[in-house]
């Protein structure tokens, strides 16, 4: 009987697979959801004092985007987000801001989506554009309220 267990316990740590973790994950709305801080901006740090979070929802594609670009104070846009599998060119994500206010300025290549929480989109029609985002818990609360005065 002894003999029986120890097989067992050895053929199943055996069939255990071990993990990869420097592999990139399937681009989906499952592995896109929760909260991204803007990084980098083509390979260079996002600037002191400026920033930009988007949280990305699976179930409805939405988003909220937290920034304080061209403004010294924290913005909110909303909108609905879409993730298009191009068999030939990967995966692209595009966004349409609510209120009539547009699409956003490109479509991004979604790529080396990483399971320690980093991404990179880069510009479909400005291949130049190229943006590191790092996930986070939530966006700070300091931002949130600001965003919230504004409006």
């Amino acid at each position: 009987m002894m003999t029986v267990c120890a097989l067992l316990v050895g053929f199943m740590s055996c069939s255990k697979q071990e993990e990869v973790t420097d592999q990139p994950l399937e681009v989906n709305y499952i592995h896109l959801h929760g909260t991204w801080k803007l990084e980098e901006v083509n390979g260079k740090p996002t600037p002191e004092g400026v920033y930009c979070y988007i949280e990305l929802q699976r179930d409805e594609h939405r988003f909220k985007m937290y920034d304080n670009f061209n403004t010294m104070y924290a913005r909110l846009n909303t909108g609905s987000f879409e993730l298009i599998h191009d068999v030939h060119k990967g995966d692209k994500i595009s966004g349409k801001y609510d209120f009539g206010r547009g699409d956003w300025k490109d479509e991004y290549m979604v790529t080396d989506l990483m399971p320690e929480g980093t991404m990179v989109w880069t510009g479909v029609s400005n291949p130049e554009d190229v943006q590191k985002f790092v996930r986070c818990e939530a966006v700070p609360e300091e931002i949130v309220e600001e965003a919230r005065q504004e409006k």
